[in-house]
């Protein structure tokens, strides 16, 4: 899969931007994954490190994430 979409996307405000998406997997279940921003800081700007992606797979509309 090249250029997975989010199929939902949510920001929340937290000493930057934490962003929440659900990308859709080959197998149509979802991966959580959020990313931290704090563009000021340039230094860490776009790191993997501020990257998470949750090992368990969900539904679209599953009420636990």
């Amino acid at each position: 899969m090249a250029n997975p979409k989010p199929d939902k996307v949510a920001t929340q405000i937290v000493s930057g931007v934490l962003y929440h998406y659900l990308v859709k997997t080959p197998n149509n279940k979802y991966a959580y994954v959020t990313i931290h921003s704090r563009p000021w800081k340039k230094e860490e700007y776009g790191s993997e490190e501020h990257v998470t992606v949750k090992p368990q797979l969900y539904e679209l509309n599953d009420k636990n994430i």
